[in-house]
C-alpha cells in the first residue's frame, strides 16, 4: 500500500515540481480526497506557497486575483466532482481577461468512468473554449517516465501566458508501478517573443494620421506594468488629448483629460490602446486604429479600421520615433480647458451634498487616494459612476473583473489582488455582488483591505431601466429586493465594521489608512440614487452641452448617458 501511495506521489509531484521550476509560486487549494497526492506535492515544496478554502468558486477567483497582480501563472487544485464546475465562472473570466491560471484537477480512472462511481463525472474538456489548452493526464503507468509528466507542466505554463490551461489528473486508489524517479531529461522551457512593427506599418500608420487634426488616445484597460510614459509621449506627439478609462492605469497621466466635455465635432481619427472600454455607445473616425498586445477581436461596433497586435507601449515607442517632435496643432489646451469648468461645477454640484452618495463616493474618494493604495472595482453601477466620477490626483493600480463582467467571485478577487500585489486595497462593491460572495470574506487573514460596500437593498443599476416604473414587478424580478444589513455578516467573519451616513471622508480616510480587514457599509435608496444621476447630468453635463456643436457629444458617445 506504501509503493501504491508513491507511486500517485512521485507521478503528482513531478508535476508540481516542474510548474514551481517554471515559476509558479502561488497554489489555492480545496479540500479533497482524490487530490491528495497533488496537495502532498504542494505541502512538501519549501517554494510552494498555499492559500486554501472551501469553497471552490470563491478559490477560483482568489487564484484570478492572484494572478492579475503581477500576471504571474497561478495553479488551483480541486478534487473531482462538482468541484470542477464551480470553478466555471473564473475560467470564463479569467478566458476573456488573459490572466494565467491552471486548474489542476483530480479524477478517476478510465476503468471508473461512465460506471457510476461515486463522485465521477465526465471532467474531460469540462470547460470546453474557455481555455486556451487541455489535457487528460493518464494515470501513473510503467511504460512512462516522470519526464512525460514535466513537459506536459512546461507547455501548460506556455499556453496559458494569455489566458487558463486546464490539467485533468487521473489517479487509481490502488495501483503498483515502480517509478524511475525524477530523472535528469532537460524539460522544455518557451522562450518569450518579442513584437515589432515592420517599417512599412508604421510609415503607413504615420501617412494615415498625417492629415488628421482632430484626433484622440482612448486608452483602455491595460495592466499595471505597461509603460504608460510612452503612451504620454505619444499623445505629446501628435498633439493629441488621452480620455482615459477607469481600467487603463492613465487617469494620473498630464495629458489625461479627466471630465471632458469640450463639443467639437467628433474625430476624424482614434488610436485605441489597450482592451475594450467601460462604456457601450459606439466611437466613430475616419481612421480607428485599435493597438492592444493580444489577438483577442475587441471591435464590438465594427468601427476599428486597422489593428495593431502589440503592446501599446511598443507601439507608442516606434510611432513615436517616426513622428515630428512637435505637432502642427495641439488640442490638449481647449479640451483642458472645459475639463477644469467641469470639475468646478461638480466641486459645487457635490458641495451642496450633506449625506455620503453612490455618487459622491468615488468623486470624494479620489480626493484621498495615493499611490501606494490600489483599488478594486465591482461589476454594475460602481464601475460604471467609476468610470465617470474617479480621477484621482494619485492612486496606485486599479482593477476589475471586466472580462465577463460578472459580479460573482468579486470579494475573492478582491483578496487574491491584495495578496498578490502585497500592498493595502480599497473594493468597492454592490450589495448583491457582496452577498453573491459572502463566504469569500473566510479567507480573509490580516490583508489590509477595505471592503466599500453600496448598499442599496437590490440590483442598484436595473433602477435605470423601463421597467422599474413597474413596481411590484420590478422588486422581484429585477432588482431582487432584499433588507439585509451587513454588520452582523462581518461580524459573523471577524472583521471591523463601520457604517458612514454622512459626507466626512476624514472618517473615510482614518479607516482606509487603518491597514486591517474592514467592511465599511454605505447605505443608499435605489429610487433617489436615480435621481441623483438625473440632477447631475442636468447640473454638470447637460447644462454645457447645450453649446455643442454636434448633436451628439464626444462624451456622450463615450461614456454612455448613464
Amino acid at each position: 500500500m506504501q509503493n501504491r501511495s508513491l507511486d500517485n506521489a512521485t507521478w503528482a509531484r513531478s508535476l508540481i515540481n516542474e510548474l514551481i521550476h517554471q515559476g509558479v509560486r502561488n497554489f489555492c487549494i480545496a479540500p479533497g480526497s482524490r487530490s491528495t497526492p497533488l496537495v502532498q506535492a504542494v505541502a512538501n515544496h519549501p517554494l510552494a506557497i498555499s492559500h486554501i478554502h472551501f469553497d471552490e468558486r470563491g478559490l477560483g477567483f482568489l487564484g484570478l486575483g492572484i494572478a492579475e497582480s503581477n500576471r504571474v501563472p497561478v495553479a488551483i487544485i480541486v478534487t473531482s466532482g462538482t468541484a470542477v464546475g464551480n470553478l466555471m465562472p473564473a475560467v470564463i473570466e479569467a478566458k476573456h481577461s488573459f490572466t494565467p491560471l491552471i486548474i489542476l484537477s483530480a479524477d478517476r480512472p478510465p476503468e471508473l468512468r461512465d460506471m457510476g462511481a461515486n463522485q465521477t463525472i465526465d471532467q474531460v474538456k469540462i470547460f470546453g473554449t474557455h481555455v486556451n489548452w487541455q489535457f487528460d493526464l493518464p494515470c501513473p503507468e510503467p511504460h512512462l517516465k516522470t519526464s512525460f509528466v514535466r513537459r506536459i507542466a512546461a507547455y501548460a505554463i506556455f499556453k496559458c501566458k494569455m489566458g487558463p490551461v486546464h490539467i485533468n489528473c487521473m489517479f487509481r486508489e490502488q495501483h503498483s508501478f515502480n517509478g524511475k524517479g525524477e530523472g535528469t531529461t532537460p524539460i522544455s522551457r518557451y522562450m518569450d517573443t518579442e513584437k515589432q512593427l515592420t517599417e512599412e506599418s508604421i510609415q503607413e500608420i504615420v501617412d494615415l494620421l498625417a492629415q488628421k487634426e482632430r484626433g484622440i488616445i482612448v486608452a483602455g484597460r491595460m495592466p499595471p506594468f505597461i509603460d504608460k510614459d510612452l503612451i504620454t509621449q505619444l499623445s505629446h506627439r501628435l498633439g493629441w488629448p488621452i480620455f482615459a478609462d477607469i481600467l487603463s492605469n492613465m487617469r494620473n497621466s498630464e495629458r489625461t483629460i479627466p471630465y471632458f466635455g469640450h463639443q467639437e465635432p467628433s474625430p476624424d481619427a482614434i488610436i485605441h490602446v489597450g482592451d475594450r472600454l467601460i462604456h457601450k455607445e459606439p466611437l466613430e473616425a475616419d481612421v480607428y486604429i485599435h493597438v492592444c498586445g493580444t489577438e483577442h477581436c475587441t471591435d464590438a461596433h465594427g468601427a476599428v479600421t486597422h489593428r495593431v497586435t502589440i503592446s501599446p507601449d511598443k507601439f507608442s515607442k516606434q510611432l513615436i520615433n517616426h513622428l515630428p517632435d512637435s505637432p502642427n496643432i495641439d488640442n490638449f489646451p481647449i479640451w483642458k480647458e472645459e475639463s477644469d469648468k467641469r470639475h468646478q461645477l461638480l466641486d459645487k454640484h457635490f458641495a451642496r451634498e450633506n449625506a455620503l452618495t453612490e455618487l459622491s463616493l468615488f468623486y470624494r474618494l479620489g480626493k484621498i487616494c495615493n499611490e501606494s493604495t490600489a483599488l478594486f472595482i465591482g461589476n454594475s453601477m460602481p464601475i460604471r459612476d467609476a468610470n465617470r466620477l474617479f480621477f484621482p490626483k494619485k492612486c496606485g493600480p486599479i482593477f476589475a473583473n471586466r472580462g465577463a463582467s460578472g459580479i460573482d467571485g468579486n470579494i475573492a478577487s478582491a483578496i487574491g489582488l491584495c495578496r498578490g500585489l502585497k500592498m493595502p486595497l480599497i473594493a468597492v462593491l454592490g450589495d448583491l455582488t457582496t452577498l453573491h460572495d459572502i463566504n469569500s470574506l473566510a479567507m480573509l487573514k490580516d490583508e489590509p483591505i477595505t471592503f466599500i460596500i453600496i448598499n442599496n437593498g437590490g440590483g442598484g443599476i436595473f433602477s435605470f431601466l423601463p421597467v422599474a416604473a413597474n413596481t411590484e414587478l420590478f422588486d422581484r424580478y429585477f432588482a431582487a429586493k432584499h433588507s439585509f444589513t451587513l454588520e452582523k455578516m462581518a461580524a459573523a467573519f471577524n472583521i471591523d465594521y463601520q457604517q458612514i451616513e454622512d459626507n466626512d471622508f476624514n472618517e473615510m480616510s482614518l479607516i482606509i489608512n487603518e491597514k486591517r480587514p474592514t467592511l465599511v457599509e454605505i447605505l443608499s435608496d435605489r429610487s433617489e440614487n436615480v435621481i441623483a444621476h438625473q440632477e447631475l447630468e442636468h447640473a454638470v453635463f447637460f447644462e454645457r452641452r447645450k453649446f455643442a456643436k454636434s448633436p451628439t457629444s464626444l462624451v456622450t458617445r463615450l461614456y454612455g448617458s448613464r
